[in-house]
């Protein structure tokens, strides 16, 4: 302990007693009578000694080590008693009394009393300057005492009737007027209640008629400046609970903190922590149910328990579970372990190392999915991949949905990426997607004869036969319908394309069957385009007529 650190306060009271043999009345107002005097008895040399010890300019807590000696000067000269020590004394805000004897020193001599202190655990004492002792008079008990020629009597004490009908009694009050009759202060100091002699509920004045409920631990505290703060209860010696915004709320637990502990008392008002242990809600409105070492640090956030979890982007919701993370604003995670939701109003209900981590990406549970696409979703299922607009993976394992709108419905190691692709198997020869059977919808408006192509988008995209060793027998049904006349067509087209070495072609010619025409100059076909790797559909129409054309393709598919 270094000496310059420590500083005592004293406030000494020592009485050197003179016993008298006094016969007269004693000066007590209803005193008991002459023949109910009390005994006199011999006054004893012991004095009670309280003073306060301070640790760098703030109130010491803890168990000190003490030495107390009388000189007969204020520097140097000579001991005159002791010393006394008294170890392992409890010091609770600065505060600490001992009952000091030096027996018959005291014949109205100046002495200075010296104190020696040091923390229990440690060696060596800190000597700290002395303090003159004042003797002051000591009042024997007389049994009576006539009211005449008292002086500074109070109202109404000597006429002989106990008024205490306005003190607040200890099995209860009548009759009080709200507002006028309380309990409590009429200046700023907070007024403490205390079980054991030990602070457990305190109410301190902030400022503007603000008020803040500090209960349980007496070590528990609000930062100064942050007021219409709660503290309910919990707290411990290590682990106290803290508020230090304004109206900020800790239901109890341990090591909790309502508010970021900044430099300004503002910026995370309103936050709550419900309980559990080592919770922080560091956002304005944030708020933690309990559980344990979480986090709530964006502005209304929700924590509702579990362990280790953060909930970083405004609005973000925790459920529980653990280690947990929801990043970006609005974002969800129900529960599970080890999940991120970080695209802002991602969503994630459970399991273990999912990731949404897009606009509205959504993962419902299972373990190792990964929703990165805007508006993805993952029903579950484990080491699934959502990789693109609205792109879906039901369920099943190790699929892949990375074309847009495009859908896995589940199963095995299927890959669906071309858009608005329906690609469903149940396992692979080698890689995902080798041996899987897939959907597509293709369409396009025609308005006059000239061969026109079918997109999976209606105007763009188309289905590819990229990716070398590569075939697919394919299954199509193209239907047509004119706007303003009651003329319909349809067709069905099967074959085989394949690629190999990167050159796209048919296996044998494709088949085509007309299923129904009203107009004989309509038409559907396939052709295989090497130059860019598609199986194209091409239909075509009439002039001056607004046909619909959509075609459904069903693929097996298989490469090495």
């Amino acid at each position: 302990m270094e000496r310059k650190h420590l500083l005592i306060a004293f406030l000494i009271g020592l009485a050197l007693l003179l016993a008298l043999n006094a016969t007269a009345p004693a000066a007590m107002a209803q005193g008991p009578t002459a023949g109910n005097r009390a005994p006199r008895t011999a006054i004893g040399t012991a004095f009670t000694y309280q003073g306060r010890l301070n640790r760098n300019n703030n109130p010491a807590n803890g168990y000190f080590d003490f030495q107390f000696l009388l000189y007969d000067q204020l520097l140097f000269g000579t001991l005159v008693a002791g010393p006394i020590p008294k170890e392992n004394v409890h010091v609770q805000n600065g505060i600490f009394t001992v009952l000091l004897d030096f027996g018959n020193v005291f014949d109205g001599t100046l002495l200075f009393l010296e104190v020696r202190v040091k923390d229990h655990s440690v060696l060596g004492y800190t000597t700290l300057p002395r303090h003159a002792l004042w003797a002051k008079p000591y009042a024997i008990y007389a049994s009576t005492a006539p009211w005449s020629g008292l002086t500074g009597v109070p109202a109404g004490f000597s006429d002989g009737v106990d008024n205490v009908g306005t003190d607040w009694s200890l099995t209860g009050n009548s009759g009080t007027t709200p507002g006028t009759n309380f309990v409590g202060t009429i200046d700023n100091q907070p007024l403490e209640f205390k079980v054991a002699s030990t602070r457990a509920l305190r109410l301190e004045y902030a400022n503007n008629g603000l008020v803040n409920v500090v209960g349980g631990y007496s070590g528990n505290s609000v930062t100064s400046g942050a007021g219409a703060a709660t503290i309910s209860g919990g707290g411990d010696l290590s682990n106290t609970n803290r508020v230090t915004d304004y109206a900020g709320t800790v239901g109890g637990g341990t090591n909790n903190q309502a508010g970021d502990n900044a430099s300004n008392t503002t910026n995370a008002s309103y936050a709550t922590v419900g309980g559990g242990n080592q919770n922080t809600a560091s956002g304005i409105q944030a708020t933690i149910g309990g559980g344990v070492y979480n986090t709530a640090s964006g502005s209304n956030t929700t924590i509702s328990g579990g362990h280790t979890n953060n909930a970083i982007g405004s609005g973000a919701t925790i459920g529980g579970g653990a280690v947990n993370n929801a990043n970006s604003a609005f974002t969800t995670v129900s529960g599970g372990e080890f999940n991120v939701a970080s695209g802002e109003s991602a969503t994630i209900g459970g399991g273990t190392y999912n990731t949404a981590s897009n606009y509205w990406a959504t993962v419902s549970g299972g373990d190792h999915n990964e929703a990165s696409g805007d508006s993805a979703t993952i029903g579950g299922g484990r080491s699934n991949r959502a990789n693109d607009y609205d792109a879906t993976v039901s369920g099943g394992r190790s699929n892949t949905a990375s074309g847009r709108h495009a859908t896995v419905p589940g199963g095995l190691e299927a890959s669906a990426g071309h858009v608005g692709e329906m690609a469903y198997a149940s396992g692979k020869f080698a890689s995902t997607g080798d041996a899987q059977t897939s959907t597509f919808v293709l369409r396009n408006t025609t308005t006059d004869a000239t061969q026109t192509e079918l997109f999976l988008d209606g105007n763009t995209y188309k289905i590819g036969i990229g990716g070398m060793d590569r075939t697919l027998t394919f299954d199509i049904l193209v239907v047509a319908r004119r706007d303003s006349s009651n003329q319909s067509a349809g067709y069905h087209l099967r074959g085989v394309i394949k690629n190999d070495d990167d050159a796209v072609a048919f296996v044998g010619a494709p088949s085509k069957t007309i299923l129904g025409e009203d107009n004989s100059n309509w038409d559907a076909n396939v052709e295989a385009d090497d130059d860019n790797d598609f199986l194209r559909i091409l239909v075509t129409g009439a002039n001056g007529a607004t046909i619909r054309w959509v075609a459904t393709v069903r693929t097996a598919e298989v490469r090495w």
